[in-house]
């Protein structure tokens, strides 16, 4: 076992009971235990180690033994979370452009081995296809405007994205939970392809890498989100606009030349619509991407791919990806070009009644989609890894400690032993 955390630091509180009698005299000999014991970190890792996999569970996140104290006393609903758990089967679904934001998991890479090294090793090895350490752009200084503004470029986004999110994908991993499903959002099917085994992280990092390089190149476009269904838009769209993505019913995003945009969206205004322009550089997944498509395929040929050990779930298809799919080059150019069907893809992942839906990269956008699913039922859980970008207070260490014990409270099973030892 690893030596327990400083106190100071957030520690993840774990109750189980055989009924809620039981949890309830084990929550107050927790309070108990705090008087005796204040070093948090150490109370924390004796409960995960004396854990039984029992069903009524309860869970609290605490900076210290006054605050655990505290919420425990005012017994806070909020904080003190408490789930009867079930056999759980887990799905990573991996963020999509516009997560991204400066200093994106900032604090599990100062904390957090396994994803310190991920980020360190994927980093080094973009730089031969960035020409500069990736890093800069990820964890620059507070308020380094140059950098965020460099991490807004499609060229270092999609770069940026894939190692936030396999880095957190395997801290999950290191720590026992490991997916039987995926999805990802565009850039995120990058994410499921490469833990599913379809292509090594070195591999996928060349693809994001030239990817994101080609994008860039290309002319600028709009994006456009209507509250309209897919069928309800075809119909209306000029020739040069495409649909984009589907990413719920009633949530559908297009994409084109600035113009064409504008004045569909006059079009829409006049039909009482309201439109919003997406803040994008470019009309990804529309036919301004046409020019690359066939240079990126070129790339993708260079891959070795494998069909997947791990189900994901194709933007292209809406349902669940083949061997031919997976290993098909063209299939690439075809997942850039056309729409993001996410709507669908989730859908997939939401009829198995007992899944949990984990976002495995910035903030909750996906999270928030899921959630609000109409397939999404009482027995789902839906959560994130890391903060929303406008939570700037929270602390990464803590808003991971608590999705992990949302799982368990849920009933995933969690290794505590490597969980105690990667940390």
């Amino acid at each position: 076992m690893a030596t327990p955390e400083a106190s100071s630091t957030p520690q993840l509180l774990l109750l189980s009971a055989p009924n809620a009698e039981a949890l309830e005299s084990a929550t107050a000999g927790l309070g108990e235990r705090l008087s005796r014991q204040p070093d948090l970190a150490t109370v924390a890792a004796t409960l995960q180690s004396e854990l039984e996999a029992l069903p009524h569970r309860r869970m609290l996140v605490a900076s210290d033994s006054d605050d655990a104290t505290e919420a425990l006393a005012a017994a806070d609903e909020k904080r003190l979370l408490t789930a009867e758990a079930s056999a759980r089967s887990t799905a990573f679904m991996f963020s999509g452009q516009g997560a991204q934001y400066p200093r994106m998991g900032a604090g599990l890479y100062d904390s957090q081995p396994v994803f310190r090294q991920t980020v360190d090793r994927c980093c080094e090895a973009l730089e031969a296809h960035l020409g500069f350490d990736l890093r800069t752009l990820l964890f620059p200084a507070e308020g380094d405007e140059t950098a965020a503004a460099e991490l807004e470029q499609t060229r270092n986004t999609q770069p940026a994205l894939f190692v936030v999110e396999l880095a957190t994908a395997e801290l999950w991993c290191s720590w026992g939970v490991e997916p039987d499903a995926m999805i990802g959002h565009s850039i995120g099917e990058y994410g499921a392809a490469c833990l599913a085994g379809v292509m090594t992280a070195e591999e996928a990092l060349a693809l994001v890498a030239t990817r994101g390089r080609l994008m860039q190149g290309l002319p600028p476009g709009d994006m456009l989100s209507v509250p309209r269904d897919e069928e309800v838009l075809l119909p209306l769209l000029p020739a040069e606009i495409s649909i984009a993505t589907i990413n719920a019913p009633g949530r559908t995003v297009v994409s084109g030349p600035a113009e064409a945009v504008a004045a569909f969206r006059a079009q829409l205004a006049e039909q009482r619509i309201r439109a919003a322009v997406l803040h994008t550089s470019h009309a990804f997944h529309s036919a301004m991407m046409d020019p690359i498509l066939e240079p990126f395929t070129e790339e993708v040929r260079k891959v070795d791919l494998q069909p997947p050990r791990i189900p994901y779930v194709s933007n292209v298809t809406g349902t669940w990806i083949t061997a031919e799919e997976a290993t098909d080059p063209a299939y690439y150019a075809t997942h850039l070009r056309q729409a993001v069907r996410f709507a669908d893809g989730a859908g997939v992942l939401l009829q198995a009644s007992d899944r949990v839906l984990l976002e495995v990269g910035p903030g909750n956008t996906l999270a928030t989609l899921a959630s609000r699913h109409p397939n999404r039922g009482d027995g789902h859980l839906v959560t994130s890894s890391i903060r929303h970008p406008r939570a700037r207070d929270a602390d990464d260490r803590a808003v991971i400690l608590e999705a992990l014990g949302r799982l368990w409270l849920a009933g995933v099973e969690v290794d505590w032993q490597k969980f105690q030892s990667t940390r």
